[in-house]
């Protein structure tokens, strides 16, 4: 297997075998992790800024859309506004 990751601001990694393609997410099995926290986060930031670096990857800048994105709830209660 071959994974991605993405990271946001050092503090929160999502690392997964799926494409985003429709194929990853309407017939393959794909498996996908959120970490918050951690030590973990540091190491991935480590590898990804050497793979940077050694030029295996290149860097990809995007805008900050913090604004447009709602908030994630994490307690699953019904909203009140259905």
């Amino acid at each position: 297997m071959h994974a991605k990751a993405a990271v946001a601001d050092s503090r929160i990694a999502f690392l997964t075998s799926a494409n985003l393609t429709e194929a990853a997410f309407e017939r393959n099995m794909e498996l996908g992790a959120l970490i918050r926290g951690g030590t973990l986060l540091a190491s991935i930031d480590r590898l990804i800024d050497a793979l940077v670096e050694s030029g295996e990857l290149q860097a990809l800048t995007v805008p900050c859309v913090r604004e447009a994105v709602p908030e994630v709830r994490t307690d699953h209660a019904e909203s009140s506004d259905a």
